[in-house]
């Protein structure tokens, strides 16, 4: 959400604008048809970063929600989510189980920089203060039950 515009993710039916300035009557702005199922997204100043699983991060201009434009693509292995700060993107990247790292100051070519194997898949996460924290999906890269870091069911700390 971003001021009083929420900011809605709907797989297949990609990306929702909803103008929520009078919560007890929520109306659709506009829908933009994402490259392919979009399944997170993260908003940063006039910018949406939608998660969009095979083709990575679509990254959208929504400086005027009645016409949102794309800018470009982030391609990654299967994008399931995203989250940033002061021009980083951090990427749940599910199949290939790693947390990416894109600099993403200029949209218009956004760059990986980084990337950590997960012991799960890559799902959502979050930052705060100088912690990134990776939600990881089912299926441990260990082969044993004693050594997994939780199995794969868990949260990475970085």
């Amino acid at each position: 959400m971003k001021d009083s515009t929420a900011y809605v993710t709907a797989r297949q039916d990609g990306l929702w604008l909803i103008d929520i300035s009078d919560s007890s009557k929520p109306t659709i702005i506009n829908h933009y048809d994402t490259v392919e199922m979009a399944t997170g997204i993260w908003v940063s100043g006039s910018l949406a970063f939608v998660a969009t699983r095979q083709y990575g991060i679509e990254i959208i201009d929504v400086s005027n929600p009645q016409e949102p434009r794309h800018l470009s693509m982030l391609k990654t292995g299967e994008a399931q989510s995203c989250w940033g700060r002061d021009g980083f993107l951090y990427i749940g990247d599910w199949a290939p189980k790693k947390m990416l790292v894109a600099d993403v100051r200029n949209p218009l070519a956004p760059t990986i920089v980084g990337e950590a194997l997960l012991d799960g898949f890559g799902d959502g996460g979050c930052l705060r203060g100088n912690y990134c924290f990776a939600a990881t999906g089912h299926h441990s890269r260990s082969e044993s039950n004693e050594t997994g870091l939780g199995n794969g069911h868990g949260l990475e700390i970085y």
